[in-house]
């Protein structure tokens, strides 16, 4: 699990906007995933977690139901990427570690 530290969090945005500050931009994903996609995830019995950010690479690993699921590509780019493209930054590419 990536380390953060204790800096003041951003609030996450709906309007597009400039990226956030790089320290703040990996507290911006983590607020983005646990309160937007994380609650959906789990409720179809999976879960996401955050493994690393490099800079417009965001990595996560799907856990439980989701690993098995034939959807999870689609749920990873189509959810999880746009999602954060739309509330972080239209750069962020998400890739899935095994």
């Amino acid at each position: 699990m990536p380390t953060v530290t204790n800096s003041p969090e951003t609030h996450s945005r709906s309007a597009p906007g400039p990226a956030p500050a790089p320290d703040n931009r990996l507290i911006t994903i983590r607020k983005v995933l646990d309160h937007d996609i994380r609650p959906y995830v789990q409720a179809d019995g999976g879960d996401i977690e955050l493994v690393s950010v490099e800079g417009n690479k965001v990595t996560v690993r799907l856990l439980g139901a989701c690993t098995t699921c034939p959807s999870s590509m689609m749920t990873l780019k189509q959810g999880v990427q746009a999602r954060l493209q739309a509330k972080v930054s239209p750069d962020l590419i998400v890739e899935e570690i095994v």
